[in-house]
């Protein structure tokens, strides 16, 4: 804990982070990616969530009880519409981007992006991780070890995505995440070690301070002897 002027001034600095973080932590309306994705063709409610969990899931979730009720509204707002299809039995709800959901679309795109503001579990659970060290340094080897795997499976598939993906903004955003994966992977294990170090350092701290408290403990024991033995001499001496 930082102490005096200093202390403050960090606690003051602290709270600033802080309050800056909540005031741009609401998330990317989910319109936005849905839009962008019909900017490219005509999708059922289906295809949309498949195209949210191949590819934009990576880096913006979304689920049923998002997707839907967003779809409902945004045609209301005349910002797609909806259409029917059908095949024999089956009906099909399919969606198209409307000229207003168009130009709603790229107005957004021109604005500055939300900060990014992370929502981690496991640092939660790290940051209270001196209740149980042990247990959740075993957690934290765990994500390391998930976190190494998946940044192989994506420096496995670099080399092929490049050659099928010809956007340049699509090959950033592919690398980016790539080179974060790489970098969260070789952080957590880094992050790990120190953490194992310091358990490993006060469990030898422990061990030295309860070896010379029990010698102590057995000198304050053997003094009373050591006395009564020196009287004795004394008294034989002396005779």
């Amino acid at each position: 804990m930082v102490s005096g002027s200093k202390g403050r001034d960090a606690d003051i600095e602290i709270d600033g982070v802080v309050r800056w973080y909540r005031s741009r932590r609401p998330r990317m309306d989910v319109k936005f990616p849905i839009l962008g994705l019909l900017m490219e063709e005509n999708m059922t409610g289906y295809d949309l969530k498949r195209r949210f969990n191949d590819v934009v899931g990576f880096y913006y979730r979304t689920s049923d009880g998002s997707l839907y009720p967003a779809l409902n509204k945004m045609a209301r707002d005349r910002l797609v519409t909806m259409t029917i299809h059908r095949t024999g039995a089956r009906a099909r709800k399919v969606y198209a981007i409307t000229p207003r959901g168009r130009e709603y679309f790229l107005a957004m795109l021109g604005e500055p992006p939300t900060p990014a503001f992370v929502h981690n579990e496991g640092l939660v659970k790290l940051f209270f991780g001196r209740h149980q060290p042990r247990v959740v340094l075993g957690l934290l080897q765990r994500t390391q070890q998930r976190e190494a795997a998946l940044a192989a499976v994506l420096e496995g598939a670099r080399k092929e995505f490049i050659r099928q993906e010809k956007d340049p903004f699509r090959r950033a955003v592919f690398e980016f995440g790539r080179r974060i994966q790489a970098f969260n992977a070789q952080l957590t294990k880094e992050i790990a070690t120190d953490i194992e170090r310091a358990l490993e350092g006060a469990a030898a701290a422990q061990a030295k301070h309860r070896s010379a408290a029990g010698l102590n403990g057995g000198n304050a024991a053997a003094s009373p002897r050591r006395y009564r033995e020196a009287l004795e001499n004394g008294r034989k001496l002396r005779d």
